[in-house]
């Protein structure tokens, strides 16, 4: 294959800009023979028709609005195309992303989808919900970066159960809350950390919290968790979620409790890497578990790192290599 020249425009510099562009993209610098672009994190950019035909592959990330389809329209033609998207935008409610309620909105993205040569997407799932639309969908897993494996996360007096994530987990949290307070209420001695968002009410005690950190690697250095929750919502939106909670707390050895739902069945070995869980019942029960059986934890958490290994960048940047190669032919 020859040369190519690829820009991404992620849509900021969140975590799913990181995943989904700049933690690939800097693979794809050091191994292949591409050249790659990016913007700075948290400058704008947009592409003109005549910058856009300088390039072989044009990656944006989850285009939207009038603006997002004027600015297709104007590229077709000029380059590959290639719709970026680790959310499911077509799910209206109930959904995590609240502006998805507004049905020009999403018209306003299937005609993204449908203009564009490839749509990229975390889960076979979310590929589903999208093919209607585009035809030529790649799935491509969410990855950690090798060097995580390698961390040594900071370690508390007190034991820590943790969360990370944002405020639109909201639905999430609620189906956890009353068995995750009744256990914090059982052992005054646990500390909560939440980071990111602080949904220390819901649990009725104040917790431990952090505000989001968004150099990725600052942040991976705050989770010191001894265990790491991961609650999802039997919601449509959430169907297409990937397993990167239960990742990353893998990577970082940390045992992991889990709904039982098929984004995190996927990864989550119940019993080996930490515990899938359905009930109220469960969720107390599992806590409360790890929280007494320090042996069990460190087992987890360093069987958590060995399914951990199976998804580094180092060598899943191949995947966003042979699809770009794809589409760019």
């Amino acid at each position: 294959m020859r040369t190519m020249q690829i820009c991404g425009i992620p849509h900021a510099p969140d975590g799913s800009g990181y995943y989904r562009f700049y933690l690939p993209y800097e693979r794809l610098v050091e191994e292949s023979d591409h050249i790659v672009m990016l913007p700075p994190p948290g400058q704008q950019f947009v592409p003109t028709p005549e910058q856009a035909s300088q390039v072989d592959v044009l990656a944006m990330q989850r285009p939207a609005g009038r603006a997002g389809v004027r600015n297709l329209e104007g590229l077709v033609g000029r380059t590959a195309l290639v719709y970026e998207t680790d959310d499911d935008m077509l799910q209206v409610a109930p959904a995590g992303l609240p502006h998805l309620y507004d049905e020009r909105m999403r018209e306003s993205i299937r005609r993204c989808i449908r203009l564009c040569d490839m749509v990229t997407v975390s889960t076979e799932p979310l590929a589903d919900q999208v093919r209607p639309l585009n035809a030529n969908v790649v799935v491509i897993p969410n990855h950690i970066d090798a060097g995580v494996l390698e961390m040594r996360r900071p370690r508390r007096d007190r034991l820590t159960i943790g969360w990370a994530g944002g405020h639109s987990h909201l639905p999430d949290m609620v189906t956890v809350a009353d068995p995750l307070r009744r256990v914090l209420e059982a052992h005054p001695d646990v500390d909560m950390h939440f980071a990111g968002f602080d949904y220390s009410p819901l649990v009725k005690r104040q917790c431990r919290w952090s505000t989001w950190e968004p150099d990725v690697w600052a942040h991976y250095k705050r989770i010191d968790f001894d265990i790491g929750i991961a609650p999802l919502a039997p919601i449509p939106f959430n169907d297409s979620k990937s397993h990167l909670k239960a990742l990353e707390y893998g990577a970082l050895g940390i045992p992991v409790i889990a709904a039982d739902l098929p984004p995190y069945r996927e990864f989550v070995i119940d019993g080996v890497t930490g515990y899938l869980v359905r009930t109220e019942a469960e969720w107390e029960a599992r806590l409360t578990e790890l929280i007494h059986d320090e042996a069990a934890r460190a087992e987890m958490g360093a069987k958590g790192r060995e399914v951990a290994e199976r998804y580094t960048i180092q060598n899943g940047w191949r995947l966003w290599n042979d699809a770009y190669e794809a589409v760019a032919s």
